[in-house]
Parts: C-alpha cells; sequence; structure tokens
C-alpha cells in the first residue's frame, strides 16, 4: 500500500511540475534544448515504468516500435508529451 501511495504522489508531483512547465513554455519562458535522442529507448523506458499503474488497473501496456528511433528533439519536452499520452491513455482505458 505504501508503495501505491508512494507512486502516485510521485506522479501527482510530476504532473503538477508538468502543468508548470507547459505553462512558462506557452508563456514564452521557457526554451528548448534540441539535442540527439533515441526516442525508442526513451518510449520502452516510460512504458516499462507505468507497467505497475497498467497491472493495477488490470490494462496491458505494451510498446511497438523500432528499438531505436533517432531524433532530434528537447529530451524533456519529449518525455512530457509521452508521459502524458501514456497516463492519459491508462486514465481513460477502461479495459483492454
Amino acid at each position: 500500500m505504501l508503495d501505491m501511495l508512494l507512486r502516485n504522489l510521485t506522479t501527482c508531483r510530476s504532473l503538477v511540475t508538468q502543468l508548470m512547465d507547459l505553462a512558462r513554455l506557452e508563456a514564452g519562458q521557457e526554451a528548448l534544448h534540441i539535442q540527439p535522442l533515441d526516442a525508442g529507448q526513451l518510449l520502452t523506458n516510460l512504458v516499462a515504468s507505468y507497467q505497475p499503474l497498467a497491472t493495477e488497473r488490470g490494462l496491458l501496456l505494451k510498446a511497438d516500435g523500432p528499438a531505436s528511433l533517432p531524433v532530434a528533439c528537447d529530451p524533456l519536452q519529449l518525455q512530457r508529451i509521452i508521459q502524458n499520452l501514456v497516463l492519459n491513455a491508462l486514465k481513460h482505458t477502461p479495459t483492454g
């Protein structure tokens, strides 16, 4: 129970931080830092980290795609986007 609470609190803190960062970005107060990144590995790591939450909700979470996907982007912003998409999918998917 404590592990679940800690995981959920960490997720909530992350979401609040992301909202504040998004507000700064939209206001033009946050600069992007574009650099090479393996988006395939980032996606694999994020899916693995959200696997316990998916299992807890009775959902199957998997990432199908290339193991390596080189891109040029802001790694922090890409991570936020993927986290947002995965969390929304987990939140709004009733079964499956």
